[in-house]
C-alpha cells in the first residue's frame, strides 16, 4: 500500500471518528430530562434513620410547608436592648406579620441578659428553593427602617437556604473557568507551543459539557435526587482532570513516535498501542472506586458516583478516540515551535528521565523512602474532623451566619433549629414531662409552636 493510500484512509476515519463523535453528543444533548426525584429527606439519609421518619411525619401535618425565620435584633454596642429598641422591634412586627404564614407572628423573645432579641416568622415554603429566597428577601427589607443602632440579621433555615443559592450564583461558570485556565496553563508550560493546548483543552471542554448533560439525564432515571450545585461542581472538576492526564499521556507518546515514524497516522496507532492500557486500568479504577460511594447512605454521595463513573467513563473514550483523531488532522504542524522530525532528539523529558534512571538502579531505597514520606504526610490526617456544620459552609461570613453567631451568645443551643418530638396525643403529656428537663425547652418549643398545631407536641 502507498504511502498517499495510507495518509487518506487515515485522514478518511480520523473524519469519521470527529463526525461519529459529533452525532453521539448530539444525541446526548437531544435526550429528554426526567423529572428530578425529590430527595428522600432533607439530609438525605433514607428511610431506616429515625430523623428521616420523623421528617416524613412533619410533611403530613398541616403546616409542614413551613419553617421560621428567626430575626435576631441586637445593639450594635451589645447593651441592653432598650425600651425604644423593643418598640420598635414591636413596630415592625406588623410589617412581618404581613409575610408570615398564616398572617401571625410570635410575640419577641428576649435573652436573659436583655441584649437579644428573636421574633420567629414562619414562612411558606411550597413554593420551591426560588420562592424561599424572595421571601426571605422581603423579610430583611421590612427591617431595613429600624434605628441605625440596632443590628438587625436573619438567620434560621430558609436565611441559609437564601444565602446559601447566593453562594452557588455563576459557581457553574466560575468553576468552569478557573479549572480551563488552570489546565491552559499547565498544557503551555508542558508543550510550549502557541497551538497545541487548544486541541487538548476543546476536546476536555466539550467532554466536560457533554458529562454534565448525561448526568442530567442518567442520575434522575435511576431514582436519585440530583443536586445540580454540589454533585455536578465536583464531577466537571474530575472530568477536567482525568481527562487532561490522558491527553498529556497521550500526546507525549505520540510526539515520541513522531521521531521514529514519518507517517503520523501510524505514529498515532503506534502511541494508542502504548497508552490504551494505562488509560483503561487508570480510568476503570476511578471508576470502580467511586461506585462504591452507591453503598453510602447518603444520596448526595449516590448521585456523585454515578456523575462521577460517567465522568471517567466519557473522559476515557475522549482520549482514545476523539483526541488522537483530532491530533493527526492537524499534523506535526501543531507542535510548532517544538516540531518533532523522525531522527529528532528529544527536547523534554530529561528531569524525569534522570529520575527515571535512579529509581531503576536503587529501587528498594527509592521505595523505602516514598514509603516513609507519604506515612510522615499521612500523620496530618490524624483527629481530621471531616464535614461541614450549617455554619461552616461558607468562605465569607452571610447574615444566616451572623445571626446564628448572635443567638448562639444569648441563647441556649439549638435555637434556630429546634428539635422535634412527635407523639401519640394520649402520650402528649408524658413526652412533655420528659422533655421538661431540657434546658432549652421554652425557646424551642415558642418557636415550634408557631408552626405546629397543638395536637402534636413539639418540643
Amino acid at each position: 500500500m502507498s504511502l498517499f493510500t495510507r495518509v487518506a484512509r487515515g485522514r478518511l476515519a480520523a473524519w469519521l471518528t470527529v463526525a461519529a463523535a459529533l452525532v453521539v453528543g448530539a444525541v446526548v444533548f437531544g435526550l429528554p430530562r426526567p423529572d428530578n426525584p425529590e430527595p428522600v429527606s432533607a439530609t438525605g439519609l433514607s428511610v431506616r434513620w429515625q430523623s428521616t421518619q420523623v421528617e416524613r411525619l412533619q410533611d403530613q401535618l398541616p403546616d409542614s410547608d413551613v419553617q421560621p425565620a428567626v430575626v435576631v435584633v441586637s445593639r450594635t454596642d451589645r447593651a441592653p436592648l432598650t425600651r425604644s429598641d423593643r418598640a420598635a422591634l414591636d413596630g415592625a412586627s406588623a410589617a412581618l406579620s404581613r409575610l408570615a404564614a398564616g398572617g401571625r407572628v410570635a410575640p419577641a423573645q428576649f435573652s436573659p441578659d436583655g441584649t437579644v432579641a428573636l421574633v420567629a416568622v414562619p414562612l411558606p415554603t411550597a413554593g420551591g428553593q426560588e420562592a424561599v429566597v424572595d421571601e426571605v428577601a422581603e423579610v430583611r427589607a421590612a427591617l431595613a427602617d429600624l434605628p441605625d443602632a440596632l443590628t438587625v440579621e436573619v438567620t434560621g433555615a430558609p436565611a441559609f437556604t437564601a444565602d446559601l443559592t447566593k453562594v452557588f450564583d455563576g459557581a457553574d461558570i466560575t468553576l468552569l473557568a478557573v479549572t480551563a485556565g488552570v489546565v491552559a496553563l499547565l498544557l503551555l508550560i508542558t508543550y510550549r507551543s502557541p497551538f497545541l493546548w487548544l486541541v487538548p483543552l476543546l476536546v476536555v471542554a466539550a467532554t466536560e459539557q457533554l458529562t454534565l448533560r448525561a448526568v442530567d439525564t442518567i442520575v434522575p432515571a435511576l431514582g436519585i435526587h440530583l443536586q445540580e450545585g454540589q454533585v455536578t461542581g465536583i464531577a466537571s472538576v474530575l472530568v477536567f482532570g482525568a481527562a487532561t492526564d490522558y491527553a498529556l499521556l497521550l500526546i507525549a507518546r505520540y510526539r515520541e513516535e513522531l521521531r521514529r515514524e514519518e507517517n503520523r497516522f501510524t505514529a498515532m496507532r503506534a502511541a494508542l498501542r502504548r497508552t490504551a492500557e494505562p488509560i483503561l486500568a487508570s480510568g476503570s479504577t476511578v471508576v470502580l472506586g467511586v461506585l462504591t460511594l452507591l453503598l453510602s447512605e447518603q444520596e448526595t454521595n449516590r448521585a456523585l458516583a454515578v456523575a462521577c463513573a460517567t465522568g471517567v467513563v466519557l473522559a476515557m473514550a475522549s482520549a482514545l478516540f476523539v483526541l488522537p483523531a483530532a491530533l493527526v488532522l492537524f499534523g506535526r504542524r501543531l507542535f510548532w515551535p517544538f516540531v518533532p522530525r523522525v531522527g529528532g532528539a528529544a527536547r523534554e523529558g530529561r528531569l524525569w528521565d534522570r529520575l527515571g534512571g535512579a529509581v531503576v538502579r536503587r529501587p528498594l531505597p527509592v521505595a523505602a523512602l516514598a514509603t516513609l514520606l507519604l506515612a510522615a504526610l499521612a500523620l496530618g490526617g490524624l483527629g481530621v474532623r471531616t464535614g461541614l456544620s450549617e455554619t461552616e459552609q461558607f468562605r465569607e461570613k452571610p447574615e444566616a451566619v451572623a445571626g446564628a453567631e448572635t443567638l448562639a451568645r444569648a441563647f441556649p443551643a439549638g435555637t434556630t433549629q429546634p428539635v422535634a418530638v412527635l407523639t401519640n396525643p394520649g402520650a402528649a403529656q408524658a413526652v412533655l414531662a420528659a422533655a421538661g428537663h431540657a434546658e432549652r425547652r421554652r425557646v424551642a418549643q415558642t418557636l415550634q409552636q408557631s408552626l405546629l398545631p397543638p395536637v402534636l407536641p413539639v418540643v
